[in-house]
């Protein structure tokens, strides 16, 4: 993760995302972040494949950017 942080120190990226990842590893991704939070997650999810409801309503709770795969 701290790579990431060098990414958006250096002005590379402006924002440190993550995809197929659940709420445990978003939060633990989070606490290994020193300076910046995670602020999109991109995962599967459809009408047909609702499984990631867990992942979508911990990202609506905590202002983390939702982005499907689907």
């Amino acid at each position: 993760m701290s790579a990431f942080e060098k990414l958006v120190e250096d002005g590379i990226v402006k924002f440190i995302g993550l995809s197929n990842f659940k709420p445990g590893g978003i939060q633990k991704a989070n606490e290994c972040l020193k300076k910046y939070e995670v602020t999109a997650i991109e995962n599967h999810y459809s009408l047909l494949d609702r499984r990631d409801e867990d992942t979508l309503e911990y990202a609506k709770e905590n202002g983390i950017a939702y982005f499907s795969l689907e």
